[in-house]
């Protein structure tokens, strides 16, 4: 369920990304195939544009709403079908109206913000393991496991989906693969990692949830103060350079792709520092 709800928010756009009339064709196609699951009724001729115009500025009318992809809007009733939600909104035989399209999509905003915490506790579980459990060290090959699964769904072009860990990168780097050129370069790949830094602290918080709305708000204030007076925090130092370290690594597996590499550890000839 976890990659399904990640997936939906990355192969396809928001609504508030569209143009007005493409809103439109979108809502269309949507609650015909929300018709087709639930049994829901939609009008003809003239009443059909009239309830999707209402349906259409129902969920327009709704931040939270217009942040969903199109595909997280489909999804949503699926789930509610399914019985993912804590109640199961039925439809059938009824008018598609605005309680039933609220009732879903709320339940689905609350479902996704559960699956959303429990990705980010296993994450920090990753990162920060608990005292006194002990931290058992991937094998290298392990790691090259990992590395060969990154470049799978780099090819598939879901970039967003690689989870970076210091390990692939240590790694590569033993390999001779990645590498700091030189201090001038060094420098070149922090300023652009500084840039991404400060393009994140200035999306649109609209479209985030409490937590994400949060970390932005502190980013911007960081490259705010870096804008009037130099500083940057120790803190914000040490994410840039893992991000520089995340570039580098994700620079190598699209030159693995562009080479038409498929088996990155069976066709390419490493040598180890």
């Amino acid at each position: 369920m976890e990659a399904q709800l990640i997936t939906n928010q990355l192969n396809s756009q928001t609504l508030q990304s569209y143009s007005n009339a493409d809103i439109q064709d979108q809502l269309i196609s949507i609650f015909q195939e929300i018709k087709m699951l639930t049994g829901a009724i939609l009008h003809s001729g003239e009443d059909l544009l009239l309830q999707v115009k209402v349906l259409s500025k129902f969920i327009m009318s709704h931040p939270q709403f217009t942040g969903l992809t199109t595909n997280e809007i489909r999804h949503a009733f699926y789930l509610n079908c399914q019985g993912e939600y804590d109640h199961v909104y039925r439809h059938y035989n009824k008018e598609l109206n605005a309680e039933f399209i609220g009732d879903v999509l709320l339940a689905y905003l609350k479902y996704k913000n559960i699956v959303q915490k429990r990705i980010i506790g296993t994450v920090k579980a990753i990162i920060d393991p608990s005292e006194g459990k002990p931290i058992v060290m991937p094998t290298e090959q392990e790691i090259r496991d990992c590395i060969q699964q990154d470049y799978e769904i780099l090819k598939k072009g879901t970039i967003d989906l690689i989870f970076f860990a210091w390990s692939k990168y240590k790694l590569l780097r033993r390999y001779r693969v990645v590498s700091i050129q030189s201090r001038e370069y060094w420098w070149k790949l922090y300023y652009y990692a500084m840039e991404q830094r400060e393009m994140y602290g200035r999306r649109p918080l609209s479209r985030l949830d409490e937590w994400e709305r949060e970390k932005v708000v502190e980013v911007a204030k960081i490259y705010k103060a870096y804008r009037d007076h130099g500083h940057i925090p120790f803190t914000e130092h040490l994410t840039i350079v893992n991000l520089i370290r995340k570039n580098l690594y994700l620079t190598f597996l699209k030159e693995m792709a562009a080479q038409g590499i498929n088996d990155i550890f069976n066709e390419i000839l490493f040598y180890e520092e």
